[in-house]
């Protein structure tokens, strides 16, 4: 599981990812990183060994007990959070 990513991952996770294995990232729409993933989801792109499992707005019902915050701290309101599950090929 990967929360508000600030960079680009995967290729480098990749090698630890089982095949089938998934990959859960959540993210807001202000993180150019994450934004640029989810447009890719959407549009049901290819993403960099990976296929699009799914994607919701929210965290999902598994991840209800996480707080999201900021790096000042201030609390990310869940209705804000995307969540992608991908899946390795």
């Amino acid at each position: 599981m990967v929360s508000n990513p600030r960079a680009k991952f995967l290729n480098s996770i990749h090698s630890s990812i089982k095949p089938n294995g998934k990959v859960i990232i959540h993210g807001t729409l202000s993180n150019k990183f994450f934004n640029k993933t989810l447009k890719k989801t959407k549009n049901g792109l290819l993403i960099e060994g990976y296929i699009i499992d799914s994607y919701i707005k929210g965290i999902g019902s598994g991840f209800k007990n996480l707080i999201f915050k900021q790096t000042t701290g201030k609390i990310i309101e869940k209705k804000h959070i995307w969540t992608i599950t991908l899946r390795k090929l």
